[in-house]
């Protein structure tokens, strides 16, 4: 993005193949929308310009028949808090005054800061940017709910707790945020952690860790590790943050304690009936490498996935 308001696109824009495969199924195609230098760019720019870059992008998209557009925006400083605001605000005011556009747009919001106080300075306002569109709230990448801010590493945790959560959307809605307007973005990936360190903490497992040495994988190679025999796992379920764990002493022949936390069909169905007891806009999910549903592992997530989206309910259980 220029700072006159142009737009450049990269040279595999706009995917058309895909985008024809993805209608043909029925389904809405979004791309998202990523800033190189973003503070510098909002800083050196003015409304004027954030309405020419809103009506360039909707022009492109209109051409290239997507349906929406996700506000990726990540780790911007509180000094340019009022920008990004002005920067999405005019996205939204562009598709208002435009009658031929069916385009619909949602921005990211990290889950971990509605667990922080609601007065800590922040570039993400969510209440003033929902009065804007949808908000995506990236429920992943958590630890254990009460674990202090930033060092999540050091405990091999749950990736999205369900009291985590319960605590985040409950947040969100005390902050006068529409729950129809929000959207519970769940980990379809988990992590992998090496139990080395020497500290011992039962209020949060008994597996830590020296450095952040965690790995993500997708929940199908996560399920595959602890039916290894010569991995030499053990399986377990958490139920207060509603995931399951193994605990490995041989993963990779290395014959060292690791963990790993991810998702299955269990504990998915409580997060997705989250969702739908709070009247959420709905569900997105992050995957590490996807899930191909070549097993019955994974078709059962897909499975409950598919009768959320149909229905609005999973297994209410």
């Amino acid at each position: 993005m220029g700072n006159d308001g142009t737009v450049n696109t990269g040279p595999d824009w706009p995917l058309s193949n895909i985008v024809n495969q993805t209608h043909g199924n029925g389904t809405k195609i979004w791309t998202s929308l990523k800033l190189a230098s973003a503070s510098d760019f909002l800083m050196n720019n003015n409304k004027n310009t954030f309405q020419m870059v809103s009506k360039n992008v909707i022009n492109l998209l209109k051409i290239a028949k997507y349906n929406g557009i996700l506000f990726d925006i990540e780790g911007l400083k509180f000094n340019v808090k009022d920008k990004y605001e002005d920067f999405v605000k005019a996205f939204s005011e562009t598709l208002a005054t435009d009658r031929n556009s069916q385009i619909e747009f949602s921005t990211t919001y990290y889950g971990i800061k509605l667990l922080e106080n609601e007065h800590a300075p922040t570039a993400y306002n969510i209440s003033k940017l929902s009065s804007f569109g949808n908000i995506f709230i990236m429920a992943y990448d958590m630890s254990w709910y009460g674990l202090k801010p930033k060092f999540g590493w050091k405990q091999a945790s749950p990736n999205a707790p369900l009291n985590g959560l319960q605590a985040l959307v409950k947040n969100a809605i005390n902050r006068k945020v529409n729950p129809g307007k929000l959207i519970l973005g769940l980990p379809l990936y988990g992590r992998i952690y090496i139990c080395d360190g020497e500290e011992s903490n039962d209020q949060y497992g008994n597996c830590t860790c020296k450095e952040k040495n965690f790995k993500k994988k997708s929940l199908d190679i996560l399920n595959n590790i602890w039916q290894d025999e010569s991995n030499g796992c053990n399986l377990g379920y958490n139920e207060i943050s509603a995931t399951p764990f193994w605990e490995c002493n041989n993963y990779e022949n290395k014959q060292q304690r690791t963990q790993g936390w991810f998702e299955n069909s269990k504990s998915l169905n409580l997060k997705i009936n989250l969702a739908s007891n709070k009247q959420l806009m709905g569900i997105g999910a992050w995957t590490a490498h996807g899930i191909a549903g070549g097993t019955k592992f994974d078709s059962n997530i897909w499975n409950l996935i598919t009768k959320y989206i149909l229905e609005g309910v999973t297994n209410k259980k």
